[in-house]
Parts: C-alpha cells; structure tokens; sequence
C-alpha cells in the first residue's frame, strides 16, 4: 500500500506544498505504518531546494549587472567619439529585454490547492491576462516617461518600450491557444482524481516528459506543456493529481502544485498505434476535444 493511500495529501505535503502542521500530521501517521524511514525524502528535498535558491540569487545578480553593463554602454550615444560601442550596448539591452519577457510570461504561477480541474484553468486565464496587461503598462510607462521628463540618459528605454508588447504577443497568443485546448478538452472528458505522475525528463521548450497510472500498466509516455515552462527539476508535479482525457491518447493534467497541462503522446509511431487499436466512441472523442490536432513542440530531451 503506498502511502498516497495511507494520506491521500502526501504528494503535497511531500513536496512542500501543504502547512507545517499538515505535513507534521502527514508525516507522523505514515510513519506509524511504514516507519520513520520513508519520510527521509522530505527532509532531503527541502534541503535540496537551498542551492536552488543561491543559483536564483546568483541569476538575479547576474541578470541586474548585465542589464546595468548594457544600459551603461547605450549611453555612449551620448559622445561623438564613443558612440560606436552603444551598438552592443542597444543589441544586449534588447536582448535581455526579451529574455525578462519569455521568462516573466512563463513563470509558474503559485501553488495551490486544487479542488476543482475548471477553476484552475480560469485561473491560469486570469494569470496569463494579468502578466499581459502589466507588460503593456510597463511599455507604455518605458515609452512616455523620456519625453515627459525631457532627460537624455531615458531616451534608449524608448527601444525597450517598443520591443515588449511586440514580444509578449506572440507568446501571449500561443498561451491563449494552449487554453482553449485545454477548454475544449475539458468540454469533453470529465476529470477524475488520485491519478498517479512519473516524470521521467525534460524536453525542449519548458516542456517534461512523464507517465500516467502505475508502472505495471506501461502507459505511453506524454509531453506536457503548459502556460508556464518546465523542466526535470520540478519535481513536486510528480505525484499524484486530476486528469482527464484518454490515458494513450492525451488529455488535461493538474497535479497537486494546481499547474495546467495538456498532455499528448510523446512518440508519433506509439500514437498511431494506439489510435488504430482504439473504438470508434474513444476516436470521436479524440476529435471533439482537438487532440489529434495537438504536436509535441520537440521530442529531444535532455
């Protein structure tokens, strides 16, 4: 018996998630049955999550002298000997602006308990608009505040101003589509709890690899992607979570981190079987909710 039997909340209580007196609750009766053994994984991922925080504050660091390097130099515009190196200057300061906008729109949103599959996909609506809406305040502010105050030195956040909502909507568009799949799939299939995840790897474009259902049953392997990027280290969606869809050929997943995503097989040649040795009731389903109409992005992990 696996202890999500024994605490039906130890895959989040596992990873972190629940409070600490929910998880002192969820250790202590698993460990009544299993022993104090099978809790050591919590400790050491909560310790294996400090050198995750020194690598952010070192990213941090990094990202804020680089974008003060590349802003400093743009200023060689200012001279009529030096002007040439505000070239390099404005190349880097574009380019870090449309990093902060690729990594801004797909941060994961915060965790939280889930409770109903529909409410986490109007949520992560609300976050997709919200993150838009900001960046086009954020560009409006870039572009009108050098003409208002009339300095010289604020003139080249004019370049940054205008590549962040081109940027953002390209991205912003993609998200969308990904939820209205998600809606139509969900249109669909009904959501059923307690499904068991596996991540197995990461893939190209913040998407992971991973299984549904238990190891015995072999289900094929899915692409997941979402409105936010993943990757290998997240583990805390492995566990246990809501899915609905078809367990071959793809659905909607929300794990107990409350994130969204759609889920399709992962090998072409595998899908293709599948579909061929399923009814003509699971077929039609499969085209109601647009699911043989969703690609992978990329099948190379790493």
């Amino acid at each position: 018996m696996p202890p999500s039997v024994v605490c039906p909340n130890w895959s989040r209580h596992r990873c972190g998630l629940g409070t600490d007196t929910g998880r002192g609750e969820c250790r202590a009766l698993v460990e009544r049955v299993y022993g104090a053994g099978v809790t050591r994984s919590t400790t050491t991922g909560e310790n294996a999550s400090k050198p995750r925080r020194r690598l952010s504050r070192k990213r941090a660091a990094i990202w804020a002298g680089s974008t003060l390097a590349c802003y400093a130099t743009t200023l060689c515009l200012l001279s009529d000997v030096l002007f040439p190196l505000a070239i390099p200057g404005i190349i880097g300061l574009l380019v870090i602006a449309i990093l902060g906008v690729i990594r801004f729109l797909h941060a994961r949103p915060r965790p939280y308990e889930v409770r109903d599959v529909r409410h986490a996909l109007r949520r992560h609506r609300l976050v997709v608009w919200r993150r838009f809406g900001g960046l086009l305040v954020l560009a409006v502010a870039l572009c009108a505040l050098p003409p208002l105050l009339d300095v010289t030195a604020l003139y080249p956040l004019l370049a940054v101003g205008v590549v962040l909502p081109e940027c953002g909507l390209a991205f912003f568009g993609q998200q969308l589509w990904l939820l209205r799949r998600c809606s139509k799939v969900l249109s669909v299939y009904e959501p059923r709890p307690h499904v068991p995840i596996t991540i197995l790897s990461g893939l190209k474009y913040g998407q992971v690899s991973l299984r549904l259902g238990e190891e015995s049953r072999r289900l094929p392997r899915m692409a997941a992607q979402g409105v936010a990027h993943f990757d290998i280290h997240d583990s805390d969606i492995a566990g246990e979570g809501w899915y609905a869809g078809d367990d071959e050929l793809g659905g909607v997943l929300v794990p107990a981190t409350g994130d969204l995503l759609l889920l399709v097989p992962l090998d072409g040649k595998e899908r293709a079987r599948h579909r061929s040795r399923a009814d003509s009731e699971r077929k039609a389903k499969e085209r109601r909710a647009g699911l043989d109409r969703v690609r992978p992005k990329s099948a190379r992990s790493w």
